[in-house]
């Protein structure tokens, strides 16, 4: 009997935990092998307790999950930078559930310094807190899901049932206190940055996007950086590297002081990303290459040089726009992006989902993965954008017979004439340049 006087069954109340050892026998193939974001620490911790093959499986099962969560909820940003943030979450809640389940309970998950990196960026970053709360909850779905599979197909049939019933248990319990300690994560760092010059700055920002300031020279003063009777130069700066913000804010300046600014206003969106605006009382000419070579996997859209207010807003929007773009490239984006070369492709993609459909719709078979098809796709732009064929010849560096056969064989695939639609072709070249993996 308990302390009310109800009957406990001995029996159950006595089981010891369901251990799940079958965890250590989990493999992955080594090309799906991915370098962890967690601390050296924290994944030596959990080799030791499981072995190095598991581990990598939970890590690459953090990645997968990030993965979807980013094409789920787009408010996470989609380049590399946001990703590694965004799998400081996963990758813990990966390698929790498998020791978890190891010992048969679910462990206790404090105040982890991965956990308030995320938060910390998120909140910067102003993603709201029932959008992490939902990617929360469907990340747990996708964890329940994958580690049911895993345990169906290493466990024999007569054991499957208790240990999907400890792994629902377990996950279940792990994700409801990881809940309680993200939120408080979120509203304890949310109250500092409210209190931060910085975030003062921000809204100052949102606001003038939005069109709500009345007046420009308290904005000014708040931003400390002119606004009225200035030409505008915006930009965004990221990084592969999610930790390289110093840098990030060094080239900004170097970059906006040699393209002529007289201030420069600096807002770091979280780890890894940074907006950035330079003015002048004349034209800023950015230059065409930077005084010293960016570190690799630096990128910079900008966009154009504009003028008052809405010139500060529209240069900002041109630069998030070309940024968009660039990271909808299956190459990652490195080096200087200006709108100007983006323009038409910031249009075109404003649906990527339909852009996506357009250019499979237009090219069929032509959209298949292979270099033949890159070389035949290629072709048949360059050839749109000269009509010669001796010209593309010059251009692709190929024989003019070369470019002749490619085009008849482009033709044989789209099952018309390259010159029937010649415009929904080229657009759709264009796209495809942008959204289809290099071969």
């Amino acid at each position: 009997m308990d302390r009310r006087g109800n009957r406990v069954d001995e029996d159950v109340a006595t089981l010891p935990a369901l251990r799940g050892r079958w965890v250590r026998t989990l493999r992955i193939a080594a090309e799906d092998h991915v370098e962890p974001v967690c601390s050296a620490a924290a994944i030596r911790r959990a080799e030791t307790a499981v072995g190095n093959e598991p581990v990598a499986w939970a890590v690459r099962l953090g990645y997968d999950i990030a993965v979807r969560n980013v094409e789920e909820y787009p408010e996470f940003g989609g380049g590399e930078a946001q990703l590694a943030i965004l799998r400081l979450g996963t990758e813990t809640a990966a390698l929790a559930m498998l020791l978890s389940i190891d010992v048969g309970r679910s462990q206790s998950i404090g105040r982890s310094g991965e956990l308030a990196d995320a938060v910390r960026d998120y909140v910067h970053r102003r993603i709201p807190l029932e959008i992490v709360w939902e990617s929360v909850r469907q990340g747990h779905a996708w964890l329940t899901d994958r580690f049911m599979q895993a345990c169906v197909s290493v466990v024999p049939a007569e054991q499957q049932a208790a240990h999907l019933q400890a792994i629902s248990s377990i996950l279940f319990d792990w994700v409801g206190e990881f809940s309680k300690v993200l939120s408080l994560e979120y509203i304890e760092e949310n109250e500092r940055w409210l209190a931060t010059t910085l975030a003062a700055r921000d809204e100052a920002v949102r606001a003038l996007r939005d069109g709500t300031v009345d007046d420009v020279d308290a904005a000014s003063r708040v931003l400390r950086y002119a606004l009225a009777n200035r030409h505008h130069l915006g930009m965004v700066l990221w990084a592969a590297d999610a930790l390289r913000g110093e840098v990030l804010q060094e080239i900004a300046i170097s970059w906006l002081r040699l393209a002529g600014a007289h201030q420069v206003l600096l807002l770091p969106r979280g780890r890894g990303t940074l907006h950035a605006w330079g003015n002048s009382t004349g034209p800023l000419r950015p230059p065409t290459a930077p005084s010293t070579p960016f570190p690799a996997g630096v990128a910079i859209a900008a966009g154009e040089c504009l003028d008052g207010v809405a010139g500060f807003c529209r240069s900002h929007r041109q630069a998030r726009e070309t940024q968009r773009v660039a990271t909808l490239s299956a190459e990652t984006p490195d080096g200087v992006m200006r709108y100007q070369d983006y323009s038409l492709l910031t249009l075109l993609t404003h649906d990527p989902g339909a852009a996506v459909a357009f250019l499979h719709d237009e090219l069929g078979d032509l959209a298949r993965p292979g270099s033949a098809n890159a070389d035949l796709r290629a072709t048949v732009r360059d050839y749109l954008d000269t009509r010669s064929p001796q010209v593309t010849a010059g251009r692709l560096y190929i024989a003019r017979n070369t470019v002749t056969y490619r085009l008849k064989r482009a033709e044989e695939i789209l099952h018309r004439g390259i010159t029937d639609r010649p415009l929904e072709l080229w657009t759709a070249l264009v796209l495809a340049q942008i959204v289809l993996p290099a071969d």
